[in-house]
């Protein structure tokens, strides 16, 4: 009797050791909701602490206001990513990297671990979108106090003749986000043509060198006043 209770015990693991073998552990789907996931595309890694346990399968932009990033945990990670995870959008190699790549990097806010269910929808962290935005209004508000520093100097410099003066006028008075109708881009640009004008006819005049040196100084202010546009597109190539 022992034996075969040994025997029938023998087989019952070896009956479920084989249907462990037929159906290993899966990997976890699920999903990750953020306001935007700029550069972000299937293939990019899921980080924990250094490692990668899973990947992004998709990037849905059409969700309204939010960005659906369909997850997939690879499975022998699947018990070890908690739905209490911070899940943030971040450089693999930090706020030098500009390769363009972009991953999911998932931290632990506490102690707790719940883990996570199939086709769950968690929240992402956008906390790295308010920090970038920061980052751009502390940039702009560098470059403005630049331009204005650089339009004080140029209009004095312009101002020799008429159509320096005018031209200093606008310098001066140019403000990105003046008003609700205003558009700073169109208005630089109008700017820049008027300094085309005024460089091409010192050059009629035979003052090439003159027209040269306002060029130069305008084309300074010109690059530092872009940098104040909340989205400047790229400027036009060289002199008109």
């Amino acid at each position: 009797m022992t034996s075969r209770l040994r025997v029938d015990g023998l087989v019952a693991l070896a009956v479920l050791a084989g249907l462990l073998t037929a159906c290993p552990p899966r990997e976890r789907n699920f999903t990750i909701v953020f306001r935007d996931a700029k550069n972000l595309r299937p293939g990019q890694f899921l980080v924990l602490k250094g490692v990668r346990v899973g990947e992004v399968t998709a990037v849905d932009l059409a969700a309204g206001d939010q960005v659906k990033v369909s997850v997939r945990a690879y499975k022998e990670f699947r018990e070890t990513l908690c739905a209490e995870s911070a899940f943030t959008i971040e450089k693999p190699g930090g706020m030098l990297d500009i390769s363009g790549e972009r991953q999911v990097t998932v931290s632990r806010r506490d102690s707790s671990c719940t883990p996570i269910r199939p086709a769950a929808v968690l929240k992402g962290d956008d906390s790295w979108l308010d920090a970038a935005t920061e980052a751009a209004r502390g940039l702009a508000a560098g470059a403005w106090t630049r331009a204005r520093e650089l339009a004080e100097k140029g209009a004095k410099e312009f101002e020799r003749t008429p159509a320096g003066r005018d031209l200093g006028r606008a310098m001066r008075g140019f403000g990105p986000g003046q008003g609700a109708a205003d558009d700073p881009a169109s208005r630089l640009e109008a700017i820049r043509r008027q300094a085309v004008a005024q460089r091409e006819q010192l050059e009629r005049e035979g003052r090439s060198a003159e027209a040269k040196a306002v060029w130069d100084r305008f084309e300074a202010w010109y690059t530092e006043a872009r940098k104040t546009l909340p989205a400047a597109s790229p400027a036009p190539g060289g002199a008109q």
